[in-house]
């Protein structure tokens, strides 16, 4: 059912974010659908939710339809999960464990849907969800038709893949494929996971790394970089550098703007006090971007998605 004026702050991970205008929780492939189906009728712009782990949200709102994927089911076959766009990480390493089904557990820790862990192709520890796809289903808004993408027609990438450049195509569900394992080895990886997370956790609201590391373009690119920075050379591995450790060498750490903080122990995370505003965010963020820019030369690029921010905004 179809909700209008609902705050935003409690479906992000920020805790950020004004009043979205329609606002609708849909699980099941008919309920995306008929959301899809509302925003098109009443010309309204729309935005794919899922548990808002790597968003900020607009803190004057959302003037469309804000569909949150949420739920759904996920079912076992063989070394093979289908999951549906809406369910939590944390429940599909719950099932896969149960299951001795290992591969996942680089994600434990991370507040996030199905979804939107395909969509960005969430990743850490050297792992990254494109290794466990085996397709995906999409509904695409152009066609009205559902189609299926095999793991090298997603086009992942580094916190990419299609569907992140074709908002067109809303995932709907993946098979995921695993080995089989043992659950006690597969609980000793997660824990370890979790606890290498843990050192990097940080306080207060946030949503996660807000930086995607920086790849460089060529070796050229490189080459001129470590004329000028050639300490920073045991810091390039495959030939991408952390974000974290160019703005912790521009003195990022601690600041402050309004009630958004730079975490103390981690620069590429920004952290929301309890009152901050959008704007406070973004303000951190373009001081970040310049400071980077006028140090190293180089244009770091955002890892969260921006919503309600009219230059950002497009309807489908």
């Amino acid at each position: 059912m179809i909700k209008r004026n609902i705050c935003l702050k409690k479906y992000n991970t920020f805790r950020i974010g004004g009043r979205a205008k329609y606002f609708v929780e849909a699980s099941t492939i008919e309920e995306i659908k008929e959301a899809i189906n509302y925003a098109k009728k009443n010309s309204v712009p729309f935005f794919i939710l899922g548990n808002g782990s790597n968003v900020l949200i607009n803190s004057n709102g959302y003037p469309g339809l804000v569909i949150r994927i949420v739920g759904g089911e996920a079912v076992v076959s063989g070394t093979s999960v289908v999951a549906d766009a809406g369910v939590f990480l944390p429940a599909l390493i719950a099932l896969c464990t149960k299951n001795n089904l290992s591969g996942i557990e680089w994600a434990s820790g991370i507040p996030a849907t199905v979804g939107g862990s395909v969509y960005g192709n969430a990743g850490c520890f050297g792992k990254a969800m494109q290794d466990s796809v085996v397709w995906v289903d999409v509904i695409n808004i152009k066609t009205k038709k559902i189609e299926r993408y095999k793991n090298e027609e997603c086009k992942f990438g580094y916190r990419e893949s299609i569907f992140k450049n074709n908002p067109h195509l809303i995932i709907l569900r993946a098979k995921l494929k695993f080995k089989k394992g043992n659950s006690v080895n597969i609980k000793e990886e997660i824990k370890k996971c979790l606890d290498l997370r843990r050192k990097k956790q940080v306080v207060g609201f946030s949503a996660g790394s807000v930086f995607k590391n920086y790849e460089f373009k060529n070796i050229r690119e490189k080459k001129e970089f470590l004329k000028k920075f050639p300490d920073l050379e045991k810091n390039i591995s495959n030939n991408t550098i952390a974000t974290g450790i160019l703005l912790d060498l521009i003195n990022l750490k601690g600041l402050k703007v309004g009630d958004a903080t730079v975490s103390p122990n981690h620069a590429n995370f920004i952290t929301n006090n309890g009152k901050a505003h959008s704007q406070d965010v973004l303000d951190i963020i373009n001081i970040a971007k310049k400071k980077v820019k006028q140090k190293f030369g180089i244009v770091i690029e955002e890892e969260i998605r921006l919503l309600g921010f009219e230059t950002l905004d497009k309807k489908e």
